[in-house]
């Protein structure tokens, strides 16, 4: 059996680092835009992708809460488009932010920047009665 070394020039040919990230699920809370300095708009929402899973034939559901950040134009089309409920698909990227508090506290925080969301479902509206 052979293995390569991490320093082959074959290795780095083959294995090429990888960050896209496609997800669905519902978004939690309505779009928020703000502009930068530069006029850019940041457009920031949160997405919720629920898995089931048996555990001794029950069902099971378990949550993974996300915050979405797109950037520019196609972040201020989403904003008009989607709602809070709404079933949506996005593909982007992990990042992680890190920044400094003002008492020194280092933080960090994940997130994903999109590159492209979609709503896929409207969420229901109840009608009045």
């Amino acid at each position: 059996m052979s293995t390569a070394t991490a320093d082959s020039g074959t290795d780095r040919k083959l294995f090429k680092d990888t960050n896209k990230l496609e997800m669905t699920g519902r978004l939690a809370r309505n779009p928020e835009i703000r502009y930068r300095a530069n006029s850019q708009a940041v457009t920031t929402f949160d997405l919720c992708s629920t898995e089931e899973y048996p555990v001794q034939g029950e069902v099971r559901k378990r949550e993974c809460w996300v915050t979405v950040v797109m950037y520019g134009p196609d972040g201020e089309k989403f904003a008009g488009e989607g709602q809070k409920g709404d079933w949506i698909g996005i593909i982007g990227k992990l990042q992680q932010r890190r920044w400094e508090t003002e008492d020194g506290q280092k933080r960090a925080k994940h997130e994903i920047v999109a590159f492209s969301a979609e709503v896929k479902r409207k969420a229901r509206t109840s009608t009045p009665s």
